[in-house]
């Protein structure tokens, strides 16, 4: 009676892991943070101070260290933190010949970039309690999910491999399971990477920018460095922020999961990843529709052709569903 064969059980490779894999694409979202985090350093949420006032306010110094002081230097330092981490991470990334030691420290230094951006982003864009208490929910359930994650990692490091010899064994029957999934997962890393940029930006710099003068005339409601779209058009804004916020939350959560280790190479899209896709771009095209349309003509304009493009994505599922389950019922 013959045995059957061991299970190779080999030692995971700086190389072979998700990071490397995916070099060009996490270069590319490393680059993107550092110009965005740049710019957002150069000129913070809530605008700038156009002259002089009273209370020792200058002209060029940020209104928000003045109205909300706590917030500005929580923003400042995550922001500071996203931008030096992302550096180290391109630096770390461009190593060729990587060992364990340097693979360890690029995962700890990019949880750190994300815990920055987040508390940047948190910092930086909230004002009111409602806001903060959503956003702040958001990034808890991320870091949460980061962190049981790790804690995960750590405890099945003794089994790190064990797929490693199972693929070996068979690549030529594998090569087109494989290769499907690692492209898919690169594209949507690619797509997570632009959308995580754009609504951070849009997020600490809403459209229509902010209240820069004392005298606003809109009364108690409203003061310095808040946005000037909130107080004529509260809804458009209020639809804006938490959909930006949904779809950046989204975004960095697509990251994560396509980071996750072993995804890339065998397994499909799991369904948190299609959900968490469907919620970003959905989150996006609601903010744009809210952030860009003051009149209800144009509005409905955006949400036609929105809708029409979401409708003829749904035909083409469907077809595409429809015409692979042919294919498999007619196969013998």
């Amino acid at each position: 009676m013959s045995r059957p064969p061991p299970v190779l059980h080999t030692e995971e490779q700086p190389e072979d892991s998700s990071e490397y894999k995916l070099r060009r694409q996490l270069l590319l979202l490393a680059m993107l943070v550092v110009s965005v985090t740049y710019v957002a350093g150069q000129n913070p949420p809530g605008g700038i101070w156009k002259e002089d006032g009273p209370g020792g306010v200058t002209a060029g110094e940020p209104i928000l260290r003045s109205t909300h002081y706590h917030r500005y230097l929580a923003f400042f330092y995550c922001n500071a933190t996203a931008l030096a981490t992302s550096l180290v991470v391109i630096f770390l990334l461009l190593l060729k010949h990587p060992n364990k030691l340097q693979l360890t420290f690029l995962r700890f230094i990019m949880v750190l970039d994300l815990l920055g951006l987040m508390g940047a982003y948190l910092a930086g864009s909230c004002r009111e309690k409602p806001a903060t208490v959503y956003t702040a929910a958001l990034v808890l359930a991320l870091s949460a999910y980061v962190g049981v994650h790790i804690l995960q990692a750590l405890s099945h490091s003794q089994s790190a491999g064990l797929w490693d010899g199972v693929t070996e064994r068979h690549p030529r029957e594998n090569v087109a399971i494989i290769l499907r999934p690692k492209e898919r997962s690169k594209v949507l890393l690619l797509l997570a990477t632009f959308l995580a940029a754009l609504t951070y930006v849009a997020g600490l710099n809403p459209p229509g920018g902010f209240w820069d003068t004392l005298g606003n005339g809109v009364g108690t409601a409203y003061g310095l460095g808040d946005s000037l779209v909130e107080a004529h058009h509260g809804g458009h804004f209020r639809m804006f922020f938490y959909c930006n916020t949904t779809a950046f939350i989204a975004s960095l959560f697509i990251i994560v999961l396509l980071l996750g280790k072993d995804f890339s190479s065998r397994t499909s899209p799991s369904f948190a990843l299609q959900v968490f896709v469907l919620g970003a771009l959905l989150g996006l095209l609601a903010a744009y529709a809210a952030g860009s349309c003051r009149k209800t003509d144009s509005s409905v304009y955006v949400v036609s052709i929105f809708g029409a493009v979401l409708a003829f994505i749904f035909l083409a599922m469907v077809i595409i569903i429809s015409l692979k389950r042919m294919r498999q019922s007619a196969e013998p």
